[in-house]
């Protein structure tokens, strides 16, 4: 019963709403973003997960995660000489450990200083840059997935491209490393804002 499933589903995926909403952090990051959270929460819990008999589905299976038990804050432990063998080397890379930001296991000695890269949730609590793109950026509200990650999302950074006179574009790898757990919850978002005249590559 595809129904059952889904609502069983969804009441799995409910603990980890209600638990985000009871974290000390939550409620310094202002009602513009409460509100958005709690949209994206009713639009998920009305359109329920993806299943197979829907025609843009109909040759994807989702089970692996509507029927998955994972935790949300897992804490990753990794070292720089592990990031080292991820990466490539001498090119500017941004760090995500279990979704995390890390800055200092971050790489940004090849990156000019027109290009920025800050914690996604620091930069909506400060720079008006930021939520203005924020608020024009993954837009469909018909994607069940995207309605769960604009509820649950707690990493991410923002990326912050300004004109640039340089010839070549920019290299700026992104690693998301998983540590841990199996059964790990990643609910993360990359802002890229490119002014006109930016050159990077991503």
């Amino acid at each position: 019963d595809t129904a059952t499933i889904t609502s069983t589903a969804i009441e799995r995926f409910a603990a980890h709403w209600t638990a985000l909403q009871a974290e000390e952090w939550y409620g310094t990051q202002g009602a513009e973003l409460r509100k958005s959270r709690a949209e994206g929460w009713e639009r998920f819990a009305s359109l329920g997960f993806p299943h197979r008999g829907q025609e843009a589905w109909r040759q994807t299976t989702v089970e692996a995660i509507s029927e998955g038990d994972f935790s949300r804050d897992a804490v990753g432990h990794v070292t720089g000489s592990e990031v080292a063998v991820c990466g490539p080397p001498a090119v500017a890379t941004v760090v995500l450990v279990n979704g995390v930001y890390h800055p200092e296991l971050s790489q940004f000695d090849e990156l000019p200083d027109t290009i920025s890269v800050t914690p996604l949730l620091d930069e909506l609590a400060t720079g008006t840059v930021a939520r203005e793109y924020f608020a024009t950026a993954a837009t469909d509200k018909e994607h069940p997935f995207l309605a769960m990650n604009d509820a649950l999302w707690t990493g991410g950074v923002f990326i912050h491209g300004l004109k640039s006179d340089q010839p070549d574009a920019v290299p700026l790898h992104i690693l998301h490393i998983g540590s841990g757990t199996d059964q790990l919850m990643n609910q993360t978002r990359t802002l890229v804002a490119a002014e006109a005249g930016t050159n990077m590559a991503i």
